[in-house]
């Protein structure tokens, strides 16, 4: 199960690369 926290980590580290 995925949780927002996650999903909006997972958004930001693709964004950082």
């Amino acid at each position: 199960m995925l949780n927002s926290t996650n999903l909006n980590f997972l958004k930001i580290a693709k964004r950082s690369q």
